[in-house]
């Protein structure tokens, strides 16, 4: 063998070992899209009292009307949030989030 076959190839690709980060608005974009798709094919999704970041995302949903909520009381009742109170909410009480204007109980 010639020592010219022995070279290694001067270009280079560099490999990236990690994926590149997703930036943080195209993540919360598709945490959104995937609450929406569950609460859209079972009609209805119960969220647990502690789980705050679906709550937070089931907010931003209600804000710009793709779904509605309601808070469940101790009593089993449910009571419609708006907008506003949603953001606030107590995080001690289970929700529900349904379709906007889906069989949503207005007490």
């Amino acid at each position: 063998m010639s020592s010219g076959s022995q070279r290694s190839s001067a270009t280079l690709i560099p490999f990236p070992l990690r994926p590149a980060p997703i930036p943080a608005i195209e993540r919360s974009r598709e945490l959104q899209k995937r609450l929406m798709d569950a609460v859209f094919a079972s009609g209805a999704l119960e969220v647990d009292a502690q789980d705050t970041p679906t709550k937070r995302l089931a907010a931003r949903l209600q804000i710009l009307g793709f779904v509605a909520i309601e808070e469940i009381t101790e009593s089993g009742d449910r009571r419609r949030l708006r907008a506003s109170e949603a953001i606030e909410a107590e995080p001690g009480r289970d929700w529900r989030i349904s379709r906007a204007g889906a069989g949503a109980c207005i007490a």
